[in-house]
This record gives C-alpha cells, sequence and structure tokens, in this order.
C-alpha cells in the first residue's frame, strides 16, 4: 500500500464510496482493532441514528411501529403502537421518548415547543415530513419515560416509516397562509395633529402560526378588538371580540363576545 498522501484527491464523494478505518470491538474484557473500510452511507445513518453531531434546535428520534416488547428510548411511535406508513398529514398525536436517540435527556427542551410551529422531517430524506402546530404535551402515566405529544398538521408530504430516523424540532420559517407577504399595508389614519391613530384595516406580513389572528375596528366612540385562532375565516364563529365604549362623560364599559364572527362587528 502506497504512502496515503500519495492518493488523489476526491472532490466528488458519492454515498457508495468507502473510507478505510479501524473498528473497535472489545471482546473478552480486551479492545480489539480491526481495520475495515467503511461506506460514507454507513458513517451518515450512524451520525444520524445517534445525533453525533449536534444541530442547535434539532433533535433525532426514530419511528417503532412494532411495541410488543416495550418503548425503546430515542423512539417515537404512536400511543397503541403500528402505524408505519401513516400520512404525516394524518398524525394528530405521537408518543415521544425523553430521551433523543444520542441518549440525552430531551423533555425539558421540548416542553417549550408548546404552541410553536415544529417540524418532524425524515433524517435521509427531507421531503418526507411533516409541519404542525404544537399543542400539548402530557406525560404518559404507565409509562413515565414517554410522552403523549398532541399536534395539528399545518403542511406535509409522504409518511412515516418504521425504524426511520427523524429530525425534530421548531419550524421558524412558517407563515400564516391566509397573510399575503408584500402585499400592501392598508392603514387608516385620523387627526392633523399629533401621532397618528390605527382605526381599521389589515396589516399584511408575515405572521408566525404560533400567533393568533387579530382585527380591530372603530365605530364612531365604539373599538371592538377581536382575535381567533391561526387560519381562522372571519366568518367563523370562533372570535374573541371586546367591545370598548367610550361615553361622554369619559367613562368607559367593556364588554367581551365569545365564539361571534368577525364579519357581526359592528354590533
Amino acid at each position: 500500500m502506497a504512502i496515503i498522501y500519495s492518493y488523489p484527491k476526491n472532490t466528488d464523494i458519492l454515498s457508495t464510496d468507502v473510507i478505510v478505518g479501524t473498528s473497535t470491538r472489545v471482546v473478552n474484557g480486551k479492545r480489539r482493532n480491526v481495520t475495515k473500510n467503511f461506506e460514507v452511507s454507513s458513517i451518515a445513518e450512524f451520525y444520524n441514528e445517534t445525533s453525533s453531531i449536534a444541530i442547535t434546535g434539532q433533535n433525532n428520534f426514530f419511528f417503532q411501529n412494532n411495541i410488543a416488547l416495550g418503548r425503546k428510548p430515542g423512539s417515537l411511535s404512536f400511543v397503541a403502537g403500528g402505524g408505519t406508513g401513516t400520512n404525516f398529514n394524518s398524525i394528530t398525536t405521537i408518543r415521544i421518548s425523553k430521551f433523543a436517540t444520542s441518549g440525552n435527556l430531551m423533555i425539558d427542551y421540548i416542553n417549550t415547543f408548546i404552541d410553536q410551529a415544529i417540524i418532524i422531517a425524515q433524517a435521509d430524506d427531507l421531503n418526507n415530513f411533516g409541519i404542525y402546530k404544537f399543542i400539548s404535551i402530557t406525560q404518559s402515566i404507565g409509562e413515565p419515560n414517554f410522552y403523549d405529544i398532541v399536534i395539528e398538521a399545518v403542511n406535509a408530504n409522504g409518511s412515516i416509516q418504521e425504524d426511520k430516523f427523524y429530525g425534530f424540532a421548531i419550524y421558524p420559517g412558517f407563515v400564516n397562509p391566509n397573510i399575503n407577504p408584500g402585499s400592501d399595508i392598508n392603514l387608516t389614519t385620523t387627526g392633523s395633529s399629533g401621532p397618528a391613530t390605527f382605526i381599521s384595516g389589515t396589516l399584511n406580513i408575515p405572521i408566525y402560526s404560533n400567533l393568533p389572528i387579530r382585527r380591530n375596528l372603530q365605530d364612531g366612540n365604539i373599538n371592538y378588538c377581536g382575535y381567533a385562532p391561526f387560519g381562522s375565516l372571519e366568518s367563523e364563529a370562533v372570535w374573541t371580540i371586546t367591545k370598548i365604549t367610550v361615553a361622554l362623560n369619559g367613562s368607559v364599559t367593556t364588554t367581551v363576545s365569545n365564539n361571534v364572527t368577525w364579519t357581526s362587528v359592528p354590533f
């Protein structure tokens, strides 16, 4: 075998390429070093399985289909088990280990995901993914090392597959599809001096999915402030509207109406 540096460098790396290295095994209490070939795809799979390369905000888990012998640390699965091939857009609840595949305790970090947008994506095929709103997390009574997560699908492609590894992370790029980024900002102002006052209109800028939709309207001495869950239509009876009335003597009356439509304003 020639001196290593005498071989040409390869800049066109393929997943089927092999690297010469040393495999370490402990046999009868003694470490054995054996020279072997390591395929690049196998090295990548090892990193995916063990989360050996840290990516801030991402944790890896594998999907466990068969739970007959118990759930494994580092797994995510359905509460009743099974489910391989389930479309990502059909997933609403999943049971997850409090440990990632790296063995690190992750549950305290995952608890911060509530009301955030998250992504679950297959490590070796990122086109197989689901983007969700993270609704809630509850510790399993019968399996205290696992937690049940309730999620709401927002966008997805493909399906979850047995023994595949999945990155689990906050998804910061998602915006409210009901808002049209780049549209004109429509504002109405009043008064000829002093600071302008926002009266009504829609501010068309990207809004992250964990924020509710908000509306404001002024009608004479009455101001209406409304909000609804992300993705709601103005005609849906899911709005909470606060009606603020300012009398001539300066007194203020506030009433709150729940489960009404924004299109009913003013009332």
